[in-house]
């Protein structure tokens, strides 16, 4: 049930992107040549504008189906499905600082590793955007809470009580996760993700929080958003 869970995710994600990326190029205007279309979609998708509206979006659509989601099994509330029960300030605050030390330390190695610690194509999504608020709501807020709620979420309550068990839920869903990105970044980067996967499985799992990796996910990601405006200029 949970992998059929996780196809519909994967299917409501995909069409509420390309439905909204059709209405963001209604809304651009402009040539509709043929000719010129898939460049043209390939520019939109790229854009941070659109990609920090479409991942709020996205979340906003994403989420409360989770929560129906685990409401259904007997016996449970959705929030309870799902962990998020109020977590307290402290575990928060020491595991987000936990995060920002491996993102830290990944920064510092990826030269020596002859990885660009920010790609470039993270750089002209950056430059891309003409509302930089947009773009920072969608990769701190929308991102993390979307993918959280599904793999440490969803999929982690789901796989835990399998066959799998609590390593084999932890290291499944960082896999799942990591493969998601496989089309963006290099294998040391994508090496890093599973990695911060593994542990953001963890602390659901130590804490009994899905809070704790959302935070730590929004730390991250905001550290890594620093960085490319930063760098971008």
């Amino acid at each position: 049930m949970t992998l059929l869970w996780l196809v519909v995710l994967m299917g409501v994600w995909m069409s509420v992107q390309v439905a909204f990326l059709l209405v963001f190029l209604a809304i651009e205007g402009g040539s509709m040549n043929p000719d010129r279309l898939p460049q043209r979609l390939e520019d939109i998708a790229m854009d941070g504008d659109f990609l920090g509206l479409a991942t709020v979006l996205t979340a906003a659509v994403i989420c409360p189906l989770c929560l129906l989601l685990g409401k259904i099994k007997r016996g449970f509330t959705g929030t309870g499905y799902l962990a998020l029960g109020s977590p307290r300030l402290r575990p928060v605050l020491a595991w987000s600082v936990v995060v920002l030390v491996v993102g830290l330390l990944f920064n510092l190695a990826a030269p020596a590793m002859g990885v660009d610690e920010t790609p470039e194509f993270m750089l002209d999504i950056v430059r891309s955007t003409d509302w930089p608020v947009f773009l920072l709501v969608g990769v701190v807020a929308g991102a993390p809470l979307l993918e959280e709620f599904i793999f440490r979420g969803l999929l982690f309550r789901g796989w835990r009580v399998s066959a799998l068990g609590v390593w084999g839920t932890i290291i499944v869903t960082s896999l799942l996760w990591t493969l998601m990105h496989a089309a963006q970044y290099e294998f040391a980067i994508l090496a890093h993700i599973f990695l911060l996967g593994i542990l953001l499985g963890y602390a659901r799992e130590r804490t009994g929080n899905l809070w704790i990796p959302i935070a730590m996910h929004a730390a991250n990601n905001a550290f890594a958003s620093i960085e490319s405006m930063r760098l971008a200029g």
